[in-house]
């Protein structure tokens, strides 16, 4: 059964969420909040609309806590030696030295990130263009190891996308339009490689099946069986660090 939109009113105002039925013999109903503020309540397969909306209902005020805390994340970079920033799920260190050059520089030797930043910039300045140097390495990190991740995938598949982009896409990680381009989260790159490869599958599947019916999760698991394991870590992850 595909995954079913819903939402309630209440004192908290709209609260939109995904149902999710299970086959399995779960008993229980269950609330999760991705790291991108999404709600999904898991529940037994026979359970009514009305039962659903009043566990929804009860949860409300922790929904709307549990959605402000993954909006507000973590406290933004100052951009000093010291911090780190994850990369394809390591932390490495920042480090940050002063050059000659007017534009920053960004390069990764070992378990270090090291940028390079002009000199003589007020400390607003060189936050801003800290952030944009550090963005664009991110940006290109991530279309070589997506890009390179889909095309494997695409070849062990048979399913082949008309185009692979990356985008700053800050309410999803990938997507698929209906002429066959896949669109991935620049910030995938910050995540381990077995989730960056679990996104790569889930949009490359929807290039057979646009929905999330039963058939479309079939798909998945024929190529990669341990899906659920997968999806289950990408919802529970958290970003350490924000642009």
């Amino acid at each position: 059964m595909p995954e079913q939109a819903d939402s309630i009113t209440c004192e908290h105002g709209v609260i939109d969420y995904v149902v999710v039925r299970s086959k399995r013999r779960r008993k229980t109903l269950s609330l999760t909040v991705d790291e991108i503020s999404n709600t999904r309540v898991s529940v037994p397969m026979r359970t009514s609309r009305r039962d659903i909306q009043a566990f929804v209902k009860k949860h409300a005020s922790w929904i709307v806590r549990a959605r402000a805390a993954r909006r507000a994340g973590p406290p933004p970079m100052q951009f000093n030696s010291g911090e780190t920033i994850p990369y394809l799920g390591r932390q490495l260190l920042l480090e940050v030295v002063e050059g000659t050059r007017s534009r920053p520089s960004v390069h990764l030797e070992a378990e270090c990130v090291r940028i390079t930043a002009p000199a003589g910039l007020d400390s607003e300045s060189r936050a801003t263009a800290l952030r944009q140097a550090l963005v664009r390495w991110y940006r290109e990190q991530a279309t070589e190891h997506i890009v390179a991740t889909t095309a494997l995938r695409a070849a062990e598949t048979g399913l082949e996308p008309k185009d692979v982009r990356i985008r700053d896409q800050r309410r999803r990680w990938g997507s698929c339009s209906r002429d066959g381009t896949l669109r991935f989260n620049w910030r995938l790159v910050m995540m381990p490689p077995e989730l960056v490869d679990y996104v790569v599958v889930h949009e490359l599947c929807h290039l057979r099946v646009p929905n999330h019916s039963a058939t479309f999760w079939s798909e998945v698991a024929r190529f990669m069986p341990d899906y659920i394991a997968r999806r289950t870590q990408l919802n529970r992850t958290r970003l350490a660090v924000t642009f």
